[in-house]
């Protein structure tokens, strides 16, 4: 297949346009035309329905490529389709275990926040069935994590991590989510993530819970009330859940463009530079937006040849410890940021370390000591893992 070059050094085989065409709620007259063209060549449909699947876009693939019944092998078209339907199964089940949970929340007196998953899907893409979204994820205040946990079990779930009440208070100041799950009817299991930050405190980055708290808007369904995150915030978390997993898969990068094309016009960006600057993550956004620019043909800074190395078609993250760090440390702003974030990554106890030495609570302090004697064994052994 033909190999053709984009922006930022990044080479896409005629497969990959095939999917980036695909993977979009719209498409418009030109971009259609272009599918069409594109449809006509000796595609490799198993790389194609690989990829879709391993970047989660199988359902936006579908809802295009069914206009062009007579270019798709049938047998491909019919398993895109049966695949597209389960994930509308699934999604439409999942929204109304959020609006449960939700309502629970609210019984117990707790503010909850649900992004991604359900919400992302109806108010970006418009169709609860086009996003593949696994775990349900909720932002709470902070100092509501606990309740929202007692809230949590009485609807069933379990806490995922097994902490004592000494690690699960190093947890709540080290990390930014926690998970519970339940199983459900038909042997399925349902997760819901407990955020209070949208990334890891080691990352010296991260949306002011406060902020995000204040700027909120109300809303309602089936007599639940949640709170929304404002436009503005909503793409800097997606901006910062991307870098986080270093632009991939290609669903976050769908995400981007599809609120890019809903929200663009209607953004305060003088508020996102303003926040931005602020939380100095511009290198983060301005980074973001390219990439939506190269995969999806939007006007786009551009796209820094590190980052074109690791996006779609790549399904690889950094390969070593230190690459992972110092692909992470690069985005960060200032050398005062850079050595946080290396404090932080060096001292910061992670649930690794709760699993590989179980400390009683009233020794559980030492954690912070043990964590880089950990490191540096592992380091010097080769082994990589946090």
């Amino acid at each position: 297949m033909a190999t053709v070059p984009t922006s930022g050094r990044l080479e896409l085989r005629d497969e990959d346009h095939a999917i980036l065409l695909s993977a979009r709620t719209h498409l418009s007259a030109s971009l259609e035309d272009r599918l069409g063209d594109l449809l006509q060549e000796d595609l490799d449909w198993r790389y194609i329905q690989r990829k879709s699947q391993a970047h989660h876009v199988t359902p936006l693939l579908y809802n295009s490529l069914r206009r062009f019944e007579r270019c798709v092998p049938s047998e491909v078209l019919s398993q895109m389709r049966s695949q597209a339907r389960q994930n509308g199964l699934r999604n439409r089940l999942a929204r109304q275990e959020l609006l449960r949970v939700l309502g629970r929340l609210q019984e117990q007196g707790v503010r909850g926040m649900p992004f991604k998953g359900p919400t992302l899907a109806e108010s970006v893409y418009g169709d609860l069935s086009l996003r593949v979204f696994g775990d349900l994820d909720i932002l709470v205040p902070p100092d509501q994590v606990l309740k929202a946990k007692a809230a949590l079990i009485s609807l069933g779930y379990a806490p995922l991590l097994s902490l004592n009440r000494a690690e699960e208070l190093l947890y709540l100041r080290a990390d930014c989510e926690y998970p519970f799950g339940r199983p459900t009817p038909g042997g399925g299991f349902s997760v819901v993530d407990l955020h209070w930050s949208i990334l890891l405190r080691s990352f010296t980055v991260s949306l002011d819970a406060g902020i995000l708290w204040s700027t909120a808007s109300e809303a309602e369904v089936e007599g639940v009330r949640y709170a929304l995150m404002s436009p503005e915030d909503q793409f800097l978390a997606m901006c910062l859940h991307a870098w986080k997993h270093f632009w991939k898969p290609l669903r976050c990068i769908c995400d981007l463009n599809e609120f890019l094309g809903r929200y663009q016009d209607r953004l305060d960006w003088n508020e996102i530079h303003s926040r931005a600057r602020t939380l100095r993550c511009d290198k983060i956004v301005m980074t973001s937006l390219g990439v939506v620019g190269a995969l999806f043909d939007r006007e786009a800074p551009p796209l820094p040849g590190r980052v074109a190395a690791s996006i779609f078609p790549n399904e690889e993250d950094p390969a070593s410890l230190l690459r992972i760090h110092a692909f992470y440390a690069s985005f960060l702003e200032s050398r005062r940021m850079r050595l946080r974030y290396g404090w932080r990554v060096l001292t910061t106890p992670t649930m690794t370390d709760f699993h590989e030495l179980s400390l009683p609570e009233r020794l559980a302090i030492f954690y912070w000591l043990f964590r880089p004697l950990r490191l540096g064994w592992k380091i010097a052994r080769g082994r990589q893992r946090l």
